[in-house]
This record gives structure tokens, sequence and C-alpha cells, in this order.
């Protein structure tokens, strides 16, 4: 564990003894992120520095209260702790939002700043600014960004998925591949992993898509037509407009189970995947699937 953040007190190792103290009464003035892992989880190890980063960009505006769930045993079981790593934020001395698995950065941010008190002059994260370059279509400053977080993270998984973000918004869909494969299986597995591949499925069925068709204006002449609402769909997972995406594929699968031998069930568990498991629409929409099938 890094030293300096050591002497900072901004981590601690949590005990039955200081539990109370430190991480439940400490937490009604600074949030308080409990880290559960264990020596063998090698998702843990992944996790470890993602989590020192944000301690160090933090500065001290939460607690990282890592417990080890081997050595600690019944306190993680009291903890209701089922999978490793598990994190869990305590605020007020109760538990505020929590995470399973290894998330990218972006996510436990997401939840830290939702309770966090926010920096007086908070500078975005060498994430936040490859994501604008992205989207602003400045891919060579976003290269060069890319090319500094991975020599200065090059634990965080976070810049990996970057950039084969960064290749499909260059319309290097090969190389995006490419990199995609060199991830291990654990990292394609994570929610970002299928957040990648559901993309590509998407600008697959794009590449197969019949050239000059406007779909757009054949789906306003014919509300239920199946290719439109599939292709559209597809257009508008690679546009990023996933609430679009989620319309259309929802409508193909409603009207269209059968549609290319059951295509319509993966186009919308493709969503999903574009969504992540913690969004609410994904949420909603997997029940409605549910009751439909059932």
């Amino acid at each position: 564990m890094n030293s300096s953040l050591d002497q900072n007190s901004y981590i601690i190792d949590v005990t039955p003894e200081n539990i109370q103290q430190a991480v439940l009464e400490a937490s009604s003035t600074t949030p308080v992120l409990l880290d559960v892992w264990a020596d063998w989880c090698e998702p843990c190890k992944v996790l470890t520095p993602i989590l020192e980063n944000l301690v160090e960009q933090y500065a001290g505006r939460f607690i990282l209260a890592k417990l080890d769930a081997e050595a600690q045993q019944e306190l993680a079981s009291q903890l209701g702790v089922q999978s490793l790593p598990a994190l869990k934020l305590i605020v007020d001395g109760q538990i505020a939002g929590e995470l399973s698995g290894v998330q990218p950065v972006g996510v436990i941010r997401e939840l830290l700043d939702q309770h966090v008190e926010p920096d007086d002059a908070p500078a975005e994260t060498p994430e936040e600014n490859i994501r604008t370059a992205i989207a602003s279509g400045d891919l060579s400053d976003a290269q060069q960004l890319l090319s500094e977080a991975l020599t200065a993270y090059p634990a965080d998984r976070t810049y990996k998925y970057l950039a084969i973000e960064l290749y499909m918004a260059g319309q290097e869909l090969a190389t995006a591949k490419e990199r995609f494969e060199d991830l291990s299986d654990f990292e394609k597995d994570t929610e970002e992993g299928k957040r990648i591949e559901a993309r590509f499925y998407f600008a697959e069925i794009l590449d197969d898509a019949p050239a000059d068709v406007d779909y757009a204006k054949q789906l306003e002449n014919s509300p239920g037509d199946a290719d439109a609402l599939y292709y559209l769909a597809a257009m508008m997972a690679e546009a990023l407009r996933f609430d679009d995406t989620l319309d259309l594929a929802w409508r193909l699968f409603q009207s269209h189970g059968s549609y290319k031998s059951g295509e319509s069930k993966i186009v919308l568990l493709k969503t999903f995947d574009l969504l992540g498991k913690s969004d609410k629409r994904s949420q909603e929409f997997r029940r409605k699937m549910f009751n439909l099938l059932h």
C-alpha cells in the first residue's frame, strides 16, 4: 500500500475493534468507501490501484476502509458480502450505495460523487478528458491523453477500454476488435467489456445492412416493419443514442419474436449490455421481457 496515502490517513484497515469508530462513526462527517477484498481474489488486486488513485485524487473527501474478507469472515458475513470485490459506501452509519465486482473508475466516481463534498475547483480526470476529446472528434488529442494515462495508470483497465473506443471512433473497427481480443477473459466479461462487445455487435449489423435504404422513412411509412426496427436500432446504438436503441429493440422483440430466427431477442439483450446492469431502464425492460416470455 502506498505509504504517502497511509501517512495522510485516507486508507484504513478494518477490524472488529475499529469498525464502530473508524467506519460507522467516522461516516457521519466523511463518507467511507468500504472495500471488501481477499488476497486470493485476482479482481480485488485489479481494483486496488484504481481505488488508491481515487483516494489520492479526492484528497480526503472520502476514506477508503479495507476489509480483508478472509481474515474477517464473520464481519464480512454480517455485512452481507456474497462476492468479491465488494464496495459499500457508508454515510451516516448506513449503506448509501454499493457495487460488486471490478467497476470502471467512472462508475465508482459516480457513486462517490452522490455523497462526497464537491471539490472547490475540481479538475477533470484523465478519463473525462479523453472522453471529451473523443466526443468532440479531436481524436489526435484523445490519443495523446490516452497514451499519457496508460503510462501513468497501467493497472487501470478503464484506459484499455478507452483505447478500443478510440479506435471505434476513428472507424478502425478491425483494430478495435484486435485490442478487444487482447483483453483477458475476465476483462471481456466485465460490464464495460460487455458494453464494448455489444457495440461490435451493432456495428456488424450495419456492415451487413443493405445499401441505399432509408430505414427511417421506411419505419415512418410502416411503423411495424421488422427490418426498419432492426437496422435503425443498430444505427441508434452506433450513435450512442441508447434510449432510441432501447425503444426500437423493444418494439422489434415485442412484435417480431421470431425475426431472423430469434435475433430480436439478441438485439434486446445487447441493448441491455449497452446500458449496464445498474441502469434503471435496463432493469425495467428486463422485467418486461421476462413477463412477456413467461
